[in-house]
């Protein structure tokens, strides 16, 4: 009788796990995403078990999932308070308002350094009675110059903006493109640095364009609707940070009326002179907030020097930073062989992370007082915000999810926390497929359907 109980009840276990098993097949099968090139795992942190588990000893390229290292590390290293200081020395405005001296302009890293921030900067100089500026105003970019660091260096897209100590708007422009009766194509800051050629055409065909740069020229090609009404506005990286900051800091110093007789030109900050004010970043809480929910890449890697500059002495440390990092990583519990981390961004395929791993890392950031809170609030949350408002928009997931995604091509991948019916569980699901995209499409289901059918595999 006890022999046909267990064996009964074996066969309930069985058929419960091969049913959830067969489900998520059938979804992985449904986008083309192959099994074997697949790892998913979900993890119950209150009993401290896996509930589903598919490749959890494989590496895998996790992307932007990387940054969740990142955002630990910095939270742990630099401080929930750190902030990114943008300084500026010189000699005090004389009675007549007139700095007869050179202006410094020393940048610290602030990747939220945007148009703002400068007029910021600029209505400071007003305050203290500044009205000319005699001498050049040098911009110092030392503590780490212009750098491309992708594996995609190349593109002129805004998420492989080159890297500056001292940078403003992401080190990209907007482009607007407005259809319509009177189609209007413009550039967002408009600079002398960039030329903006507007080859786009109207008429009464579909709104399709195309934006790139070249070099110093911003092209617009493709068709505008003559009838209805729309706005696109599309991000480029610019070629040289530092000139950049300097030719929109030109800007605003003219709106402001401040005269400036001298050039703007890089070169080496003289601390020696009064230093006139700071222009402090938003904290490092907020940073990373915006780091994650838009998976930014230029604000990761300006973290990790950031890191590199506190710990080691000068940001260019930066492989310093990032073995900093894997030794974190390695105290809190993980394998050595578990994981790679070479950047901050996760834009190169070398980040690789075990889903087993990713787990322990999740569940520490989850428990550990300090870095949990505000590691959990800088995460998306689905069907709120972030790049998974929309994707990952459902009943079940609606505000009770929150997760960092990562691609690149031939990478998809989500990890973080859902909360069901009491319950928070850690997952990650990841792929390395040829067709891994797709497998955003279904990512939400295979959640809903591991959750709903527990039994542990």
């Amino acid at each position: 009788m006890h022999r046909f109980i267990r064996i009964f009840l074996l066969f309930v276990l069985t058929s419960s796990i091969s049913a959830k098993t067969s489900s998520v097949d059938i979804l992985l099968q449904k986008v083309d995403v192959s099994k074997n090139n697949t790892g998913i795992l979900v993890y119950d942190l209150e009993d401290k078990k896996a509930i589903y588990s598919l490749n959890p000893e494989k590496l895998f390229s996790i992307a932007s999932v990387n940054k969740l290292f990142v955002t630990a590390a910095a939270l742990k290293y630099l401080g929930q308070d750190y902030r990114f200081k943008t300084s500026i020395f010189s000699e005090l405005p004389d009675s007549s308002g007139v700095i007869n001296g050179n202006l410094y302009i020393k940048g610290g890293g602030d990747p939220l350094f945007v148009s703002e921030n400068m007029w910021f900067l600029v209505n400071k100089l007003i305050d203290i009675g500044v009205k000319e500026i005699k001498g050049k105003i040098i911009l110092d970019d030392t503590s780490f110059p212009s750098a491309d660091v992708y594996d995609d260096s190349n593109s002129d897209r805004a998420y492989s903006a080159k890297l500056s100590s001292l940078s403003v708007n992401f080190n990209s422009v907007a482009i607007s493109a407005s259809s319509g009766p009177s189609k209007y194509v413009s550039m967002d800051p408009d600079i002398p640095m960039l030329q903006l050629l507007d080859k786009t055409k109207s008429s009464s065909k579909k709104t399709n364009i195309e934006m790139r740069r070249e070099g110093n020229k911003i092209i617009v090609s493709g068709n505008l609707n003559n009838s209805d009404y729309d706005n696109k506005v599309i991000y480029r990286n610019i070629e040289d940070p530092s000139v950049y900051f300097g030719e929109v800091l030109a800007l605003h110093l003219k709106w402001r009326g401040i005269k400036n007789i001298g050039v703007i030109s890089r070169g080496q900050a003289d601390t020696k002179k009064n230093k006139l004010f700071d222009i402090e970043s938003r904290r490092l809480n907020d940073i990373l907030v915006e780091m994650n929910k838009f998976s930014n890449n230029y604000i990761a890697e300006q973290i990790i020097r950031a890191i590199a500059e506190k710990k080691f002495g000068k940001a260019s440390a930066v492989d310093k930073a990032v073995g900093l990092i894997e030794e974190y990583l390695e105290s809190i519990g993980m394998k050595k062989n578990g994981f790679e981390v070479v950047n901050g961004s996760g834009f190169s395929r070398m980040n690789k992370v075990k889903p087993n791993e990713m787990i322990k890392f999740l569940e520490f950031a989850y428990k550990d007082f300090v870095i949990g809170p505000e590691f959990i609030n800088s995460l998306c949350i689905a069907g709120v915000d972030g790049t998974i408002r929309r994707t990952h928009k459902t009943a079940f997931l609606t505000g009770k999810m929150r997760a960092k995604t990562g691609t690149l091509t031939g990478v998809r991948s989500l990890a973080g926390y859902l909360n069901h019916e009491g319950k928070t569980y850690a997952f990650i699901i990841v792929a390395n497929d040829h067709n891994a995209y797709p497998l955003m499409n279904v990512e939400s289901e295979i959640l809903e359907s591991i959750i709903n059918d527990k039994g542990g595999v």
